[in-house]
């Protein structure tokens, strides 16, 4: 199936492309693994500058999942004080909304 952007893979039956789809299922390097199987060449269609920008993002992805695990964090919320009021502002998530608490204590 050939489109204006060129050959999508995931939607022919071309044999040469189903390494390719294949490499998808791999993290991290599965972007850097289907640029090196893709069998158009890298000005032919829009796969390319995809590629590369995905794989650029799952490494950074990996990294801060990683950081974030690695960092020792403390169980202290940060508060303020004014007038014997204790506040806090604390994210608030649930299925269906996120946003910010007030939380307080007097």
């Amino acid at each position: 199936m050939t489109t204006a952007r060129g050959t999508d893979p995931f939607g022919s039956d071309d044999a040469g492309w189903d390494e390719f789809r294949l490499a998808a299922i791999l993290p991290v390097a599965g972007p850097w693994v289907q640029l090196a199987l893709k069998p158009t060449d890298f000005r032919n269609d829009a796969w390319g500058p995809w590629l590369i920008a995905n794989g650029i993002w799952q490494g950074v992805g990996t990294i801060l999942l990683i950081a974030g695990i690695a960092t020792i964090g403390d169980d202290e919320v940060p508060t303020a004080e004014i007038e014997g009021v204790r506040f806090a502002v604390l994210p608030n998530f649930a299925p269906d909304q996120m946003g910010l608490s007030l939380v307080g204590e007097f």
